[in-house]
């Protein structure tokens, strides 16, 4: 096992009232995993910057909340089935080293 910490990310703006990190983390620690979950306000215009940072692999994926779900629709190397008919993401994770863009909004509901 590498000692590497593994951090994703949930994106909004803003995001300061999300209780993600204290969820993700909870079972992230349960689970004894080197990793942590960060919450970021990304404004519309630090878009490309955080982009930049996922494909660089500072991130191993992110969820994403309002106003950026259509926005980075567009940004995905392949969209899922349940993100096309949405037509919006909310969860973004790498295969290989494509980004993929999904939706699970339609399974909480």
């Amino acid at each position: 096992m590498n000692n590497i910490t593994k951090t994703a990310a949930g994106i909004g703006h803003p995001i300061a009232h999300s209780k993600s990190p204290i969820i993700h983390n909870y079972w992230i620690k349960l689970a004894n995993l080197n990793a942590n979950y960060v919450a970021l306000d990304v404004g519309d215009n630090e878009i490309t910057d955080f982009l930049a940072q996922l494909r660089a692999k500072k991130y191993i994926g992110a969820n994403v909340t309002l106003p950026h779900k259509q926005h980075l629709y567009t940004h995905c190397d392949q969209i899922t089935p349940t993100a096309k008919t949405i037509g919006a993401v909310n969860t973004l994770y790498f295969q290989g080293n494509l980004l993929i863009g999904d939706n699970t909004d339609a399974y909480g509901f």
